[in-house]
């Protein structure tokens, strides 16, 4: 399997785990706050309570991944908290950031695919560019992005030591006297 699929793949089980983790959170929270605040309810209605609570656990699951997925690539250059481990960028079809608009659409269209079983998930298997329904249809795909380093031979230590010492000759002295 190619790679960049393989960090896709775990990169978006990265991203739904941290949501689905955070919803279950807000859930146990909010739960825990109906059994203390209505703690003299009659039975019947405290199992009424829990029950609605579970339905809206799952809403509040759909809110939480669609704005995660919309939220977090604007926020973070065209990564989400899973691309940022897994070194993978959201770019369009000329390798640069996509539009607000483009990224919004994404995450539309890409909660479809919770919707119907990640049935458009599966060009990306065929494809040689690893490009969803949900890419194709934003104009946006997923690429391997790994940071530049800098390193210590590189030209910003030859640039910073021409300045240095041009300040140990004194020759910036020389234009604040003047």
């Amino acid at each position: 399997m190619n790679e960049l699929l393989k960090k896709r793949f775990y990169a978006f089980f990265f991203d739904t785990f941290i949501v689905t983790l955070f919803n279950k959170l807000v859930y146990l929270s909010f739960s825990y706050f109906i059994q203390i605040t209505f703690k003299f309810l009659p039975m019947g209605h405290m199992s009424y309570l829990k029950t609605n609570m579970h339905y809206a656990s799952s809403v509040t699951l759909i809110l939480f991944l669609w704005s995660y997925f919309t939220a977090a690539p604007i926020l973070l250059n065209g990564k989400t908290l899973g691309g940022l481990i897994f070194d993978l960028k959201i770019v369009d079809k000329n390798n640069q950031a996509p539009s607000e608009m483009a990224l919004f659409n994404r995450a539309n269209l890409l909660m479809l695919s919770y919707f119907f079983q990640f049935i458009p998930c599966i060009p990306a298997l065929f494809r040689k560019d690893r490009r969803t329904l949900h890419d194709l249809a934003s104009g946006t795909q997923v690429v391997l992005h790994k940071e530049e380093s800098v390193s210590p031979s590189s030209n910003n230590v030859i640039y910073l030591e021409e300045n240095l010492t041009s300040l140990y000759e004194g020759e910036y002295l020389e234009d604040d006297a003047a």
